[in-house]
């Protein structure tokens, strides 16, 4: 029922994003990949929504995890990853575009993404 809200600490001086996010890793956990799927892009919409960048970038990273664990997604993870990992890259999250990076072999052998970070 909270998936609408966003995570902030009392005084508002922490912000941990959409509270989907935080249901979809339940759902995921789980097992219930459906609510997950959809879950993980509430997420991405309400904390764009927020300009929080940051959380957009986790919010694809891992739903495009999601996908590839799923083996039913690999198109939509590649479009996830992709995005993530440009959303990364203009944040300047080092280790994040490493992450990302490395499931390139996952996600398409013909991806874009580069398989290191310079």
């Amino acid at each position: 029922p909270y998936s609408d809200r966003m995570v902030i600490s009392a005084r508002a001086a922490h912000h941990q994003g959409s509270a989907a996010y935080f249901l979809a890793r339940l759902a995921a956990a789980v097992g219930d990949h459906r609510a997950a799927d959809e879950l993980y892009g509430n997420a991405a919409q309400r904390d764009e929504r927020a300009g929080a960048a940051i959380w957009v970038v986790r919010d694809q990273w891992r739903h495009a995890e999601l996908l590839l664990a799923a083996r039913g997604g690999r198109d939509r993870a590649q479009q996830l990853l992709e995005r993530a990992y440009e959303g990364a890259n203009a944040c300047g999250l080092e280790r994040i575009l490493a992450r990302i990076a490395a499931q390139r072999p996952r996600a398409n052998a013909s991806s874009t993404l580069p398989t290191s970070v310079s």
